[in-house]
């Protein structure tokens, strides 16, 4: 019975059925527009902070975000204001369920009817669908809303709608993810950006070729000694005070890739667990010449010790402005770690790349890796593999197969050890439609040939 709101632009909030509010409230406001929570016949609307004598009159008791309490027919409703957090809002969550007093939740119309039209569409709804099918949803999504086909939704119903789709593919999104995904213009959301939704849950579905998740593990008390590299050349890392899981004794150095400004926006950085600090990052490989029987015992401790993981599969190192002080050391792992919170990355499918571009990398860029981090890279599963950062400012001179377009927040590229002409990469993607909507399109965006050499059709227009 709870009624999930979009409030302003940073997360959803949540509003408990209506309950009834003594006369007496002061304060009220005419309402300015017709809010779609709001109760019908609402004409007046009143915020209750916190610590307001009449909510604790109610019962409610250790709220952190207030009520909104409507005037409707004579009478006064109110709706108290909770987030998702159990450490904020436990009690007033746990009130909700307890409750006895409260009325039938009241949603709008139009709410309503977008909500009917997802439960009756079937449960393997996106599993086998096609672009016109996905076209077919969201014209029906618009029809359920009262739109036109091409035309556009309130955001807090798209919100809404994307939240109950997820949850017939069984795919948890964070509230940053589906307001990443669902941009608007003006309050509204457009049908190319639904349609975006759309192949965002197909590609997190699991459907063959789709997208990869490399999961985040923030390192901490590792000391290193970094030779800085500069503009395109790789540089090197030292591991100084090796001293956990025996360890102890050994020099242990990889390479590190040149500096590269951030490029994601804050909310692709605070899902990455990149701090707000942090500037300029490079990636950190696997270190290099480790005894076998050591390396058997990193890989066993991956998903308990991020530091593990760090050294065996590779990791991110972020700097401030400076570009001298280290913000934060995060592990990546291509399953989620026991001890990290839920941060990752999005990558792209695998995409060929050009023989030239190997070329081009050379031998100093491409580094053996002992343990394969993306299973879908490289035709020959079971082949030895290296591996090159490539950053999203690199010029297209040097990268004549691999223009920036391609590569709009930097790309991970692997290629099978006597293996030139099968290398592969796959670009780090956001939500975003305007930025990275067409590594998330479907099978039929198979990147053909364009008039300009290198890049997939309609890349151009970037």
């Amino acid at each position: 019975g709870i009624n999930a709101e979009y409030m302003g632009t940073t997360r959803i909030l949540y509003l408990t059925p209506l309950f009834l509010v003594a006369s007496g409230v002061q304060n009220s406001q005419p309402l300015p527009t017709i809010l779609p929570f709001a109760p019908p016949n609402s004409s007046r609307v009143t915020f209750l902070p916190p610590e307001d004598p009449t909510l604790k009159q109610l019962g409610w008791r250790e709220l952190k975000h207030g009520a909104l309490v409507f005037k409707k027919d004579g009478s006064s409703v109110g709706m108290v204001i909770m987030c998702a957090r159990p450490k904020c809002c436990r009690t007033a969550w746990e009130q909700t369920r307890s409750s006895h007093d409260s009325e039938e939740i009241v949603t709008s119309p139009v709410s309503k009817s977008v909500e009917d039209y997802i439960s009756n569409l079937g449960s393997d709804l996106l599993e086998k669908a096609d672009e016109d099918s996905l076209h077919n949803i969201v014209d029906g999504l618009l029809s359920a809303a009262g739109e036109p086909p091409g035309g556009s939704m309130h955001r807090m119903d798209a919100l809404l709608a994307f939240q109950k789709l997820a949850s017939k593919v069984h795919i948890s999104f964070q509230s940053s993810d589906l307001q990443a995904m669902l941009e608007e213009d003006e309050g509204r959301v457009g049908s190319a950006d639904l349609l975006h939704g759309l192949r965002v849950l197909i590609r997190r579905s699991g459907r063959p070729g789709g997208i990869t998740t490399l999961w985040v593990a923030r390192v901490n008390q590792l000391k290193l000694r970094i030779r800085v590299p500069y503009r395109f050349v790789d540089g090197k890392y030292m591991v100084q005070d090796p001293s956990f899981v025996e360890l102890k004794g050994l020099t242990l150095t990889g390479w590190i890739s040149p500096p590269s400004q951030l490029t994601l926006d804050r909310k692709g950085c605070a899902r990455a667990g990149i701090p707000q600090r942090a500037h300029t990052y490079s990636f950190m490989y696997p270190v290099q010449d480790i005894p076998s029987e050591i390396y058997q015992v990193l890989v066993a401790n991956q998903l308990q010790d991020p530091r593990c993981a760090l050294l065996t599969l590779g990791g991110y190192l972020y700097l401030d402005q400076s570009m001298r002080q280290v913000v934060a050391i995060n592990a990546v792992l291509p399953v989620k770690p026991q001890t990290a919170t839920p941060n990752h990355l999005f990558f792209g499918r695998p995409l060929p790349l050009q023989e030239i571009t190997t070329h081009q990398l050379s031998h100093e860029r491409l580094h053996k890796t002992p343990q394969r981090l993306m299973s879908e890279i490289a035709n020959n599963p079971n082949s030895e593999v290296c591996m090159a950062w490539v950053t999203p400012k690199e010029p297209n001179e040097g990268l004549s197969g691999l223009p920036r377009a391609l590569r709009p927040h930097g790309c991970m590229v692997s290629v099978p050890i006597g293996d030139n002409h099968l290398g592969q990469y796959q670009p780090v993607i956001c939500l975003r439609r305007r930025c990275c909507g067409r590594f998330w399109g479907g099978e039929h965006e198979h990147f053909p040939k364009n008039k300009i050499a290198g890049l997939p059709a309609g890349l151009n227009d970037f």
